[in-house]
């Protein structure tokens, strides 16, 4: 339950926006499938780095949480596992014909710079 609660709540949402920017950007489907792709997986990896940095706050105790059925040090494992997934997307969207490398390096920094966000 709690995977899907992220796949559908910010894993959807990032990936729509990531796929739409390539779509508005000129590329084609495949690479709209793999921009959306990169988003799912960062937006999975976005969520569970999230719970991990409300894991202390007593406001949030009794939403649902990875911390539910991962220990911290799994999920952190999961939130990388997750983005490890996002940048071999962003890798294929890139060996596709991607036009900016710019773009692909800041979208890997982002990827990267999201699993130490700290509160």
């Amino acid at each position: 339950r709690v995977a899907y609660v992220h796949e559908h709540k910010t894993g959807d949402l990032i990936a729509c926006a990531c796929a739409m920017g390539a779509t508005a950007a000129g590329a084609g489907a495949a690479a709209a499938a793999e921009a959306g792709k990169f988003g799912l997986a960062l937006g999975r990896a976005f969520q569970i780095v999230d719970d991990l940095l409300d894991a202390d706050d007593p406001e949030k105790a009794g939403e649902l949480s990875v911390l539910r059925v991962l220990a911290p040090g799994e999920a952190r494992e999961e939130a990388k596992k997750q983005t490890r997934e996002a940048l071999d997307a962003l890798d294929r969207l890139a060996s596709g014909g991607a036009r900016s490398t710019a773009a692909a390096a800041l979208l890997r920094s982002l990827a990267l710079d999201q699993l130490s966000r700290t509160v």
